[in-house]
């Protein structure tokens, strides 16, 4: 799947054959169709993977906290996160469009949830997703920057954050 990745990162995947992804893995042609049937079961497998990865941010307990996870995680994974958000795959896969759906909304419910808001809160939730398109577009940008350090960012998407997403006031 690792070979996978590195190639679907590139946005190449489905013009690569399955031999060429078997070879360069090291494996035969038939132990791929062992795990998956088709490329598109593979796509489908790194999604599911790298998706399960971001989800593991939902142990966090503070906003801080989970935008330093999810920070990391597209540091330590570039490829995977490109692969998420670069490729287009919610377009041409409806299973994958789900699950991508899917889990952003499971993140921006974490936010919510850290923030104090009810999800019923639509102001909230546009200015959330508004800021998570942002936070995309900027770990995106970032890895085009390895001068900007990971807490650079997580500063500046906290910030953006509070800017962007109102907060409720304490009651008296």
């Amino acid at each position: 799947m690792a070979v996978g990745l590195e190639i679907f990162a590139t946005g190449s995947l489905m013009q690569v054959s399955v031999n060429d992804i078997a070879k360069r893995a090291g494996a035969s042609r038939a132990l791929f169709y062992h795990y998956f049937p088709t490329k598109q079961d593979l796509v489908r497998a790194i999604v599911a993977h790298e998706i399960s990865q971001v989800e593991k941010l939902a142990g966090e307990e503070s906003i801080e906290d989970v935008i330093t996870a999810y920070v990391a995680y597209v540091q330590g994974r570039p490829m995977g996160y490109q692969a998420l958000h670069v490729a287009g795959l919610e377009k041409n896969d409806a299973v994958i469009g789900e699950a991508i759906q899917a889990s952003r909304e499971h993140f921006e419910a974490l936010l919510l949830h850290l923030l104090g808001i009810p999800d019923s809160d639509v102001q909230a939730r546009f200015a959330l997703r508004t800021w998570t398109s942002m936070m995309v577009a900027t770990c995106l940008e970032w890895q085009n920057h390895p001068e900007i350090d990971r807490e650079t960012v997580v500063g500046m998407m906290v910030r953006a954050l509070h800017a962007l997403v109102p907060q409720k006031e304490p009651a008296p």
